[in-house]
């Protein structure tokens, strides 16, 4: 089963996206529901989808879970949870049985390049390990110290990588990403997903082959078997359609096998979220 494991809904308010670059960024100023998703699953063979929390609410989370409950081919929901929260492990159990298949927290919101090592952070994620769920991450090349020394003292924990660890806060951040991915691949226990291919070239205006560099670099590292394709639709409308965007990852990826390439879009994922 070919499997989009991250990919967002919303309904449009205004005034979101004030942050990002107007203009380029105007495509998504309006309902994105799973009928305007589907046909793009479709056309590409893809069975499945994994819905990702967008704003940092339990209440995206629940909307989430009424269109997965609604909707079959999403087949689950990674939702936002505060891992600082002293009462998360009741909030864990909340959805507990639910289509919840993972929770995620962007370390890179705070300043803090210690986030993730803080003794509540800590703390929290022991619980979401209790119940046995992954743990989707977001962070910065200089929280990796903090970071790795997190997963060492977890080995049982799965973690999920989002946006291949590369959102950047300095000129020097992929050299810098460049120098720690190793450190951080080494961990069995560490998975790695292919997304934020749109923030790469939109924002942080990568071009092709700095972009495909970044994917041989995380395969070289991971291989296919930790890793994770996930589309960010319909973010990715910014920088390609959602046939484009599979058919440039596959063609970076030409030399690997059939099974490989079923690793990285699905086999992982069913592997990280289902099993």
């Amino acid at each position: 089963m070919r499997i989009d494991a991250h990919h967002f809904f919303w309904k449009y308010k205004s005034g979101q996206f004030t942050d990002k670059p107007q203009g380029q960024f105007d495509v998504l100023k309006n309902d994105h529901l799973p009928h305007d998703l589907l046909v793009s699953l479709v056309n590409n063979d893809i069975e499945g989808s994994i819905a990702v929390q967008n704003s940092r609410s339990d209440k995206e989370t629940n909307f989430l879970l009424r269109l997965s409950e609604e909707n079959d081919f999403v087949r689950g929901v990674i939702g936002w949870i505060d891992l600082e929260n002293p009462n998360i492990g009741q909030k864990i159990n909340y959805y507990n049985k639910s289509r919840v298949v993972s929770f995620r927290e962007s370390f890179a919101l705070y300043d803090d390049p210690y986030f993730a090592v803080r003794p509540e952070v800590i703390r929290g994620i022991e619980l979401i390990q209790e119940y046995k769920y992954p743990l989707d991450i977001q962070c910065r090349a200089d929280q990796f110290p903090a970071v790795i020394d997190l997963i060492h003292t977890m080995p049982d924990q799965k973690f999920v990588l989002n946006d291949m660890g590369f959102l950047p806060h300095s000129p020097n951040s992929l050299e810098s990403w460049k120098r720690l991915m190793p450190a951080i691949a080494s961990f069995p226990n560490v998975f790695c997903k292919i997304n934020g291919l749109f923030m790469m070239q939109k924002i942080i205006g990568m071009n092709d082959e700095k972009i495909a560099f970044c994917l041989h670099h995380i395969e070289n590292l991971f291989g296919a078997q930790r890793m994770i394709y996930g589309s960010d639709w319909p973010y990715c409308k910014v920088a390609f359609n959602y046939k484009e965007q599979i058919k440039w990852v596959e063609e970076v990826f030409e030399s690997l096998s059939q099974d490989e390439m079923d690793h990285i879009f699905g086999g992982t994922a069913r592997k990280v979220y289902f099993d």
